[in-house]
């Protein structure tokens, strides 16, 4: 039990930064630098846990997935019916948006607790 709560406390950074590895990879072998920055944030947020760089990480994280939210809405409203392609769109894009929010806000209450604790 207590190895998996510990394993869950990583669980948001560990989601971003597969996602920014993801994001940033091009084949065969090449990394877009700026998110290979990005990643090394993170990697360095996951080992020492900071929680100013934690906030800022949360916080930025949560606002551009709520931007991203507006970029869905607007592709979406784009359908002039709601075919197969539109519900695709719309379950894919909630179901990830919905777990980049929860990642998000779980990043943001994990260091303001830490925070509260000190």
């Amino acid at each position: 039990m207590k190895n998996s709560k510990r394993i869950l406390t990583y669980l948001p950074e560990s989601y971003f930064l597969v996602l920014v590895l993801i994001s940033g990879y091009t084949p065969p072998f090449s990394f877009n630098p700026f998110l290979l920055g990005v990643s090394i944030v993170i990697i360095l947020q996951i080992l020492f846990q900071n929680r100013i760089t934690g906030l800022i990480i949360g916080f930025g994280l949560l606002s551009i997935t709520l931007y991203m939210f507006g970029a869905l809405m607007s592709e979406f409203s784009e359908f002039t019916e709601f075919n197969q392609q539109a519900q695709k769109l719309l379950f894919v894009g909630m179901s990830i948006w919905t777990i980049t929010m929860l990642a998000a806000v779980s990043l943001i209450f994990k260091y303001l607790k830490k925070i509260s604790n000190t």
